[in-house]
């Protein structure tokens, strides 16, 4: 939304042709000042009332374009010289008010989304315009075929919020992830095997986003905070397939037995977790119900990441297990057989 301002009357200096008349700036201005807005001259003692004596032109002789135009500002050879000889005038539209941020003129023009438009969407399109034009960002270093280079742009209300609180939601993300890493190794008293359970993580993570990107939905706070939620229901089905393996490797079972019985034993409560998750999430998906087109992006983030987690999980993480303790057991009987015998003596 785009409002015009009041119509004004711009002076522009000519410094060629004020040099020519030995006219300044500062004589345009004064003398501007003085037809217009007035001139203290005075005061006027009448009796015991004192009033001050602004001098300035007749409403009527500064009415138009031509009367400023035609205000004096310097002697002349030959004739005063006039505004008209050393600047050009315009009129234009001016602003309603002129605001600053660090000494600079700040601009805000405010856009409504259309219909079916997210604000991912919608600001990405804006940027790709605006370095498309030339104009550099704000913080930003100008480059050379920057069309505007006195110029800078960026974000505020809605947009600004969102790029924070995505910040935050970042922030808090990796905490959570650090935290569950953590408390994993202690449970375990493992730090290599919670790695193999965090690995249904990003797997997750791609889930929500491709089922986002099909859906029609970006990101945002409210899908931010599906990721997040996307964090303990991942790892918990990574745990239950883990632990029962663990379990089973406890009781002495050979490990490809205890991968092979904890995937059957598990796949049963993992499944229908999952399920009963998607279900009672697809509501609030297609936006039934009041307000839930709002925490539409939040369920499409979690059914997409729980559905792709879920599927790689029983494929990825007993063969990632496998794997790692291969290498774990790998380098445990390469440290016996490389430490030195103890010598016997001779009898």
């Amino acid at each position: 939304a785009w409002r015009l301002g009041e119509p004004e009357l711009q002076v522009e200096i000519q410094p060629d042709r004020a040099r020519e008349y030995y006219v300044y700036a500062g004589q345009v201005a004064n003398e501007l000042r003085t037809a217009v807005a007035g001139t203290d001259a005075g005061n006027l003692e009448l009796g015991e009332q004192t009033l001050p004596i602004r001098v300035r032109l007749r409403p009527e002789d500064r009415r138009s374009e031509t009367d400023i135009a035609r205000l004096p500002v310097g002697p002349g050879s030959s004739r005063p010289v006039m505004i008209s000889d050393v600047a050009r005038l315009q009129s234009v539209a001016g602003p309603t008010r002129i605001d600053r941020r660090d000494g600079q003129r700040d601009l805000n023009i405010k856009a409504y989304l259309a219909p079916d438009v997210s604000l991912g969407h919608a600001q990405a399109d804006i940027e790709r315009v605006l370095a498309e034009v030339g104009v550099p960002r704000e913080g930003s270093r100008p480059a050379d075929t920057d069309a505007y280079r006195d110029l800078r742009w960026g974000w505020r209300g809605d947009a600004s919020t969102m790029a924070e609180s995505t910040k935050y939601l970042a922030g808090t993300a990796l905490v959570g992830i650090i935290l569950t890493y953590l408390v994993m190794a202690v449970l375990f008293n493992s730090a290599l095997h919670p790695f193999t359970i965090m690995l249904s993580v990003p797997m997750a993570g791609t889930g929500g986003l491709l089922l986002l990107a099909a859906w029609g939905s970006s990101l945002s706070i409210v899908s931010g905070i599906g990721f997040i939620l996307l964090i303990g229901i991942v790892v918990r089905n990574a745990i239950l397939l883990l632990d029962y393996t663990f379990q089973q490797r406890a009781e002495g079972v050979p490990r490809h037995d205890a991968v092979v019985a904890a995937g059957r034993r598990r796949l049963r409560p993992i499944i229908m977790t999952t399920l009963t998750t998607v279900v009672g999430m697809l509501p609030v998906a297609l936006g039934l119900g009041a307000g839930a087109e709002v925490r539409s992006p939040m369920a499409v983030a979690v059914i997409g990441g729980l559905l792709l987690s879920t599927l790689l999980t029983l494929i990825i993480i007993p063969v990632t297990y496998t794997v790692l303790d291969d290498w774990v057991g790998g380098r445990t009987s390469q440290a016996t057989d490389t430490a030195p015998a103890a010598s016997t003596p001779e009898s």
